[in-house]
Parts: C-alpha cells; structure tokens; sequence
C-alpha cells in the first residue's frame, strides 16, 4: 500500500516521534492524486509531521501509510461537499462508530477542519468530535498542544478542555435549535455556562503563504511546486465562498516572500504553479 508515496519528494523535515507520540491519522477524503495535491492539505500534514509528540500516518480512500492500531486522533482535511460520504466510508474502514455520540474512550477522536467544514459545520456535526474553525496556521497546534495535556484523561474530559481553545468547536456540548424539521437554524446554545456561548474562527492574519510541502508525479497537477499568491479576493462577489470565508485579503510580499518561493520551486520539478483566488490583484503582479 506504499506505491504512490515513493514517488515523493519532501521539501520538509519529518520530526522523529518521541516514545510516548500520539498516533494520529491524517485523511483526506478522496483519492490519494487528489489529496497530494491539495495545498491545505499538505501544509497541515507538514505541521502535524513536524512535531515529535506525533506520529502521522496519512489515509487516501485509495491508498494509506501503514496504519498504528490504535488510533488516537483521526483528522480529515475537506475540502468539497461531494467527498462528504467518503469520510463515512472511511471511519467504517477503520471501525469507528460514525456518529460522535456512539464512540467511546477507546475510539479515537474524530477531528476536521478545511474550508468546507469551516464555512458550515452543522450539515457534518454529528460526526465529528471536533471542527477546527479558520485557518490551520492558527488553530492547529493549538488544538493538539490543549490535546497532549488532557491525553491521558476520559473522553467527556478531552471535549471539554479542548472546547476552551479558540476555534475548536466541539458539537455534541451545544444544542442546536431549527425552526422545523425541515427549516433553517435558527440558534446553537452550549449545553452549559462552562462552553464558550460563541466559538470563533480563527484567522492567519500573517502574509507568509503557503508553498508546497511535497513534490510529487502521482499528484493530478503532475510535479508541480505551488506557491500560494494572495489569499481571499477583494472583489467580495456574493456568490464566492473563497472570498468571504478567507478574508481578510492577503498578499505575499514579493522580495522576501514570493521571488525565493519561486525560486525554490524551480529547482524541485522545474514546474511551477501559482495560486490564488485571484493573484493578478496582487499589488505587486508585475513585479
């Protein structure tokens, strides 16, 4: 089951898990020529690889890194609405009850994050422990570091503490009201007064952007070392959810950002892709 990730170049350092690491998988719910070339993807399996409290294992729907046998966290990266089932196909494959309220202390917990989940978790709520509301630049360690310090306590215990960091959002300690069966939201209510009454999405307010963290010829772009331009778009179409959802608009600087990515780029795979919701807004687009 290893094929397609011989193929790999790495453009990072994976850390050496400790003893005690926490076994993580890291999914993505779709072929593996798909996920691989997912950026978000790739940035949050570099960060998850790089900290030696961690060992990552990563799962395709096609394909998977050889697996721990007993999992502790089970994350997804979503990133479209169609691949919704697929992750209910794969908990089934590793056994995991699929509703949150059916899993115990000896389940992992089940976490996600990505722009699908972010701009709406409710429609997936049921079947996550956890949604990592924002960018994974913020919200990511914080999670796992909250995490390592309730690791070794129950289950109820885990959700708790981990419903106090910033952008976690933990659906089965609120209660969400409709209207009707069939109605829209109307409210979502912490089960307590100890619940953050409002989870917020956190934002990566830096312009540091993404670069691909593994170069590959199984990916669907075939050996191409992205470059992430600008995020969100000033245009602020109503019908674009990467305008909104990723705001506010950020730009690479050029000098020190975007001409040494670039360059580090074409001496990988000598392909390079640029991107963006819209990168000719880039106030430096000439340049």
């Amino acid at each position: 089951m290893t094929a397609p990730f011989d193929s790999e170049k790495l453009l990072f350092t994976p850390a050496v898990p400790s003893d005690r690491a926490a076994k993580v998988v890291f999914a993505f719910p779709n072929e593996y020529t798909i996920g691989i070339t997912s950026l978000g993807y790739q940035i949050i399996w570099a960060m998850l690889a790089q900290r030696s409290d961690l060992a990552v294992a990563r799962l395709f729907t096609d394909t998977h890194e050889p697996l721990p046998t007993s999992i502790e966290l089970l994350g997804f990266s979503m990133s479209w609405e169609l691949d919704y089932a697929n992750i209910l196909t794969l908990l089934e494959s590793l056994n995991v009850p699929i509703l949150a309220c059916d899993r115990g202390n000896e389940q992992p917990l089940v976490f996600g994050g990505g722009p699908v989940l972010t701009a709406n978790p409710e429609p997936f709520a049921a079947f996550f422990d956890v949604v990592l509301l924002g960018d994974g630049e913020v919200v990511l360690d914080a999670f796992i570091d909250a995490y390592q310090t309730v690791r070794d306590c129950d289950r109820a215990t885990q959700l708790r503490q981990l419903a106090q960091v910033p952008g976690v959002y933990i659906p089965t300690l609120y209660e969400p009201t409709y209207d009707s069966l069939t109605g829209p939201l109307t409210s979502i209510r912490p089960v307590d007064a100890d619940i953050p009454p409002v989870v917020e999405k956190q934002t990566y307010r830096g312009n540091t952007l993404s670069t691909s963290s593994v170069v590959t010829a199984k990916a669907a772009w075939e050996n191409i070392y992205m470059v992430e331009v600008v995020r969100s778009c000033p245009e602020m179409c109503r019908f674009c959810l990467a305008s909104y959802l990723t705001l506010p608009f950020r730009t690479a600087p050029v000098a020190g950002g975007l001409i040494p990515a670039v360059e580090k780029g074409m001496a990988v795979p000598d392909r390079l892709g640029l991107l963006g919701a819209s990168e000719t807004q880039h106030p430096e687009v000439d340049d």
